[in-house]
């Protein structure tokens, strides 16, 4: 490995660094700040809730006790559910008689 080689390893395993840094300021800013609301909440609830905080679906899995095939699946389940709804909604808004 030559050394330009060798620095742009260093540089693609500072940017992960770098990264991972970000993901615990943030983990750390929303566990403090969130904590007391995610109490009650059901489990996909708190998903949806840390999801839309940023949270990576690794750590979104790892606060709620699960797997992130299973953060990945439940946010899927509500972003149709969310859609089924606005449809729904649009729908009934469009049947509605003039006044």
């Amino acid at each position: 490995m030559d050394e330009k080689e060798f620095r742009m390893k260093v540089v693609e395993k500072l940017d992960v660094l770098t990264e991972t840094v970000k993901e615990l300021i943030k983990l750390i800013a929303i566990s403090s700040s969130v904590e007391k609301e995610l109490i009650d909440k059901k489990k996909g609830e708190k998903i949806k809730i840390l999801s839309e905080l940023g949270l990576s679906r690794e750590n979104v899995a790892l606060i709620v006790g699960t797997t992130p095939e299973s953060v990945s699946s439940t946010m899927s389940q509500i972003r149709r559910k969310e859609q089924n709804e606005l449809k729904a909604k649009e729908s009934k808004e469009d049947v509605q008689p003039a006044d």
